[in-house]
């Protein structure tokens, strides 16, 4: 099952196809995994505070089902992101697949847990 690119994800791709008349640097691979890997960092980070967020809101026994679940989410995404890469074997873009997938499955998760920070706070 694909995932769908994440919004940032589609936003790096475009970026990196509009700036045609840049330096060929820009577009090089190396390029493309540093501007995708600081994406992905804002991304955890991002995720990491409606974590901390949803915390919050929750009791002892629910924060204990939120971090079992969270611990099996990181797995998942783990394994998502290793697909990625066995998609790309050897090549060069095998890398840049990965933080794709890990960066559109983290900013899903970020929404998810938003929604349920929404959710909460409202009652």
């Amino acid at each position: 099952m694909s995932t769908p690119p994440s919004s940032t994800a589609k936003q790096v791709v475009e970026e990196i196809a509009e700036e045609a008349n840049e330096p060929e640097a820009f577009h090089s691979n190396v390029a493309m995994k540093r501007r995708t890997g600081a994406a992905y960092e804002v991304a955890e980070a991002k995720l990491q505070q409606v974590l901390l967020d949803l915390q919050l809101l929750l009791g002892e026994r629910e924060n204990e089902a939120l971090e079992t679940a969270q611990q099996h989410w990181c797995e998942y995404r783990r394994a998502l992101e290793n697909s990625a890469l066995r998609e790309y074997e050897g090549g060069t873009h095998a890398p840049l697949a990965m933080l794709f997938v890990g960066l559109t499955e983290t900013e899903r998760r970020a929404d998810e847990l938003r929604a349920q920070v929404k959710a909460r706070s409202a009652r």
